[in-house]
């Protein structure tokens, strides 16, 4: 099976990209072995208890803490995203891995197919 990574880089509620986002990771991991990397305001998609400003924008991120039950068990993010946020990854909806600045790209090249969202 195909390993895929999908880099969710937009902060929630930005545009529709951002729920699009979360809609491609679930309709991914039906054909491949799909792990998430939350990068730069990405991080902010796996904050709890967010409201959209956009009133045509549905609440969408709560579907986040669903990925492990559709089989997406590996989420990642950079500690100085973190950091930058002053977050702590036991607060977020999932928690993901905390990697530091040199170990993304070798992270990124292990995998068969990236998406950038």
């Amino acid at each position: 099976m195909q390993r895929l990574l999908i880099l969710i880089t937009k902060r929630p509620y930005h545009s529709i990209a951002s729920q699009e986002g979360l809609d491609v990771i679930l309709a991914a991991s039906v054909f491949a072995e799909c792990s998430v990397l939350f990068l730069s305001d990405g991080i902010l998609q796996l904050l709890p208890d967010q409201k959209a400003n956009d009133t045509k924008i549905k609440v969408f991120t709560r579907g986040y803490a669903a990925l492990p039950d559709y089989g997406v068990e590996r989420f990642y993010c950079q500690s100085s995203d973190l950091e930058k946020w002053s977050l702590d990854s036991k607060m977020l909806l999932l928690e993901p891995i905390s990697l530091l600045p040199p170990e993304i790209n070798p992270l990124i090249r292990s995998f068969d197919k990236v998406l950038n969202l």
